[in-house]
């Protein structure tokens, strides 16, 4: 069988060009795929925004592993934690603070005045009966002292003797002798203007 040439030739060559011409048209086939997908993400990205999601990323989410903070209740609760914490030392304000709100088991409790009648009109217009009320308020804080001294005297009596068994010094011991020489005196002398008050007409 005889072969033409020509014809062979013009074959390869058409061959060629066919295999030349299906890669362009596939490689322009999967050209538009990337614009088809950046075009996808602003849809599901609106989907969700729709739907009422946020497009957050992981990143931004906090950690599952974190415990978030609660607010302290109490200004006073930072204090006491600290104080309770060991090698701490707290200052003083923050423990003023704490006694203000809580209350301090140290101090003493207090003693409210009860409140005073206002002065009759009468009294204010009658000079005698004015000073008599005047001496009248006058002798019952007098004996309110003596009342408070009988009461501490003996206190003071039993802390000097601890003081003077637990061998403190004498310039201690001196000031609380002191102390309680000056209230007895007081009180002996209200007590004698209570009775010289009383014996007057």
């Amino acid at each position: 069988m005889r072969i033409d040439v020509g014809a062979a030739i013009t074959l390869a060559v058409a061959a060629v060009a066919w295999g030349a011409f299906n890669a362009s048209v596939g490689s322009g086939d999967r050209e538009p795929a990337a614009p088809v997908a950046a075009h996808a993400a602003p849809a599901s990205a609106a989907s969700l925004m729709a739907e009422g999601a946020s497009p957050t990323r992981d990143a931004d989410l906090p950690p599952s592993n974190v415990e978030l903070i609660a607010p302290a209740s109490a200004g006073s609760d930072a204090a006491s934690t600290l104080a309770s914490s060991a090698g701490n030392e707290v200052p003083a304000a923050w423990t003023l603070a704490d006694s203000r709100v809580t209350g301090d088991d140290r101090a003493p409790p207090i003693q409210r005045a009860s409140e005073e009648s206002p002065t009759p009109a009468w009294q204010l217009d009658n000079h005698q009966a004015y000073a008599q009320r005047e001496q009248d308020r006058h002798q019952a804080v007098q004996r309110a002292f003596v009342d408070a001294a009988d009461r501490e005297l003996p206190l003071l009596d039993r802390q000097i003797e601890q003081g003077r068994a637990m061998g403190l010094p004498p310039e201690q011991l001196a000031k609380g002798e002191e102390k309680r020489r000056r209230i007895a005196e007081m009180r002996e002398r209200m007590q004698a203007n209570l009775a010289a008050s009383a014996a007057a007409p």
